[in-house]
């Protein structure tokens, strides 16, 4: 069996985390950062309309989390919805033709409330080699979570440190267990190796 797993972007957890789209860099072709203007969008239509690569978004029942990278920088705008907003999301009929436009003409009407650009909360390089020696039980202690999956050849772990998702590389060896649910207690007794950033996590980590 191959020994690697990813986990759902669907998957059961305290915001529903959703929405990780690829997008065609601007409806024209042209540079989408060229049309980003940080501090006068306004709703999330106006960030869905840059069309973007990289992007995810996340709710729980008051806020919607939009997430992105654009032009390497990393972004975050929350929405409060009402109510009515919030069960109208979740009432649209999935099986429908029309679902995505349906979702999407809801989405693009909630009012951005908040923004952020997160580059400053990507660990550097010198605080993921301090990492080294930690076991994986520190790290969750730390506020380290499962993320995308891990590679068990390899050793390599994709986990979540605020919203952002890095990789850590744990020692010793690895042996499958079809009967282990949960991942921490894969790496919670092995020692990090190695650390180095991958890639947008989880935005709903506000």
């Amino acid at each position: 069996m191959k020994k690697v797993m990813i986990l759902l972007l669907a998957m059961l957890m305290t915001f529903a985390f959703a929405g990780c789209g690829a997008g065609s860099s601007g409806e024209d072709g042209g540079d989408p950062a060229a049309d980003f203007d940080f501090e006068a969008v306004e709703t999330i239509g106006d960030l869905m309309a840059l069309d973007l690569d990289n992007m995810q978004w996340g709710t729980n029942d008051k806020d919607f989390v939009y997430g992105f990278e654009l032009d390497g920088s990393y972004y975050r705008f929350k929405a409060e919805m009402t109510q009515e907003q919030y069960d109208a999301l979740n009432n649209v009929d999935f099986s429908a033709d029309d679902a995505q436009e349906q979702q999407d003409a809801i989405i693009s009407e909630f009012v951005i409330t908040d923004r952020q650009q997160l580059d400053d909360q990507i660990l550097s390089q010198e605080e993921l080699d301090a990492l080294v020696g930690k076991t994986g039980q520190e790290l969750i202690d730390d506020g380290w979570t499962p993320g995308y999956g891990y590679n068990l050849e390899n050793n390599e772990f994709w986990l979540f440190y605020g919203p952002f998702c890095y990789t850590v590389v744990f020692d010793g060896e690895f042996k499958e267990d079809e009967e282990i649910y949960d991942e921490t207690e894969y790496f919670k007794d092995h020692k990090v190796k190695s650390a180095e950033f991958n890639s947008l996590g989880d935005v709903t980590i506000w």
